[in-house]
């Protein structure tokens, strides 16, 4: 497994934040660090490189992130900005290819456009997947849109298995509930995940359904309680309590007041 490190620092002159970046370190023997905020000169990045026991180090155009990287792994600046670096890295020893962006970003709504606007040019241009090769191992299997191999005409066809035989199983009695998105993007803590995002950016599927992970997420979890009583299914069938169609949530559950 590929561990990393990314912290907003606020000062590598602080001894006891510092320390605890080298302690986990050894620990956890990451391949990358990335340190927000070091208010320190960054000619002295290499001292710290040094403490750390990396083998590169690099920094943003005015300073503001730090990364270091370990042995056997070469490195490729895609794009500095003073808000980003976006860096490649090449994995020696398997041939694999990651790519890394590292974002500062304490600024206003436009610049905050800017900051996005430069990360879409930058995936619209690049060779190597983005977010694709690592969405299906992030989002459960009750949601099937806007992830890659994944067919929305399965949910549906199981939900039509599912929905006639409501009243022949179950005791007590099985009840369907249907979630409708009341907008394209949820909210999440008072905040619009499409504030900042051009309509029709590739990025706003791919916001949504991770916001929607966490609904998924909950659900999956109620089966670990010994006290659910799920919704009578199949033989054939697996767990299921949701299924997810981009905007639409359906719940399957029983009667049961404590279930509900």
């Amino acid at each position: 497994m590929l561990k990393a490190f990314i912290w907003n620092i606020k000062s590598v002159n602080i001894q006891k934040d510092f320390h605890r970046v080298q302690m986990l370190h050894r620990h956890h023997k990451f391949i990358l660090i990335a340190l927000m905020e070091p208010f320190q000169d960054s000619r002295h990045i290499s001292r710290y490189k040094r403490r750390l026991g990396m083998s590169l180090a690099n920094h943003n155009c005015n300073g503001k992130i730090w990364c270091f990287i370990n042995e056997g792994i070469d490195v490729e600046v895609l794009m500095d900005t003073e808000q980003q670096v976006t860096i490649k890295l090449f994995l020696q020893n398997s041939g694999k290819v990651l790519i890394t962006t590292l974002v500062y970003a304490k600024c206003d709504a436009n610049e905050r456009l800017e900051l996005w606007d430069s990360i879409y040019n930058l995936s619209n241009n690049m060779y190597f997947p983005w977010l694709d090769s690592i969405l299906p191992s992030l989002i459960s299997p009750n949601q099937f849109s806007f992830v890659k191999g994944r067919n929305i005409i399965e949910n549906v066809l199981l939900t039509q298995e599912l929905v006639p035989d409501i009243r022949k199983r179950g005791k007590p009695t099985n009840v369907i509930i249907k979630l409708d998105m009341a907008m394209p993007m949820i909210g999440c803590h008072g905040t619009i995940l499409d504030r900042g995002v051009k309509k029709g950016d590739p990025l706003s599927p791919t916001l949504f359904i991770l916001a929607v992970e966490v609904l998924s997420r909950a659900l999956n979890s109620l089966f670990e309680d010994g006290m659910f009583r799920g919704y009578g299914m199949p033989k054939w069938s697996s767990n299921l309590n949701h299924l997810s169609y981009v905007d639409d949530t359906i719940v399957f559950a029983s009667a049961e007041k404590l279930s509900l």
